[in-house]
């Protein structure tokens, strides 16, 4: 009676963990694209006179492509090697993006999903 009272609370378990799991997938198309169309394209979009510091959004190639400083934009699953996600949670005023002269700032919400996109591997276009 034992084992079998330990396997249903193990399955039990691993429905909710999966069903948590569920929960954290962000849609690209719905969650990712706005937040960095209305925030980030303005210098970091297709315009190429506008753009700063190398770093193209609004293409894959071109979020993942290594910066002048250095650093990659989007390094899929790795939020702390990632400068899009160091630079949208930075204290640092001369660091945080978007930049407080923007007049644009990022939600929590936003944040987060953009914390989790890239967590799950940072899909373009999923």
């Amino acid at each position: 009676m034992k084992p079998l009272a330990l396997s249903c609370f193990i399955l039990s378990f691993s429905s909710v963990t999966d069903q948590s799991l569920q929960a954290k997938e962000i849609d690209f198309s719905k969650n990712i694209l706005p937040v960095l169309s209305n925030n980030c394209f303005g210098c970091h979009g297709p315009d190429e006179a506008e753009r700063k510091a190398g770093l193209r959004l609004d293409k894959a190639e071109g979020a993942k492509a290594t910066l002048k400083s250095g650093s990659i934009g989007l390094v899929p699953g790795k939020i702390s090697e990632s400068e899009i996600y160091q630079r949208i949670t930075s204290n640092d005023p001369d660091e945080v993006m978007p930049p407080a002269d923007s007049g644009k700032k990022l939600t929590k919400e936003e944040t987060d999903q953009i914390r989790d996109w890239i967590k799950s591997g940072g899909e373009w276009g999923k």
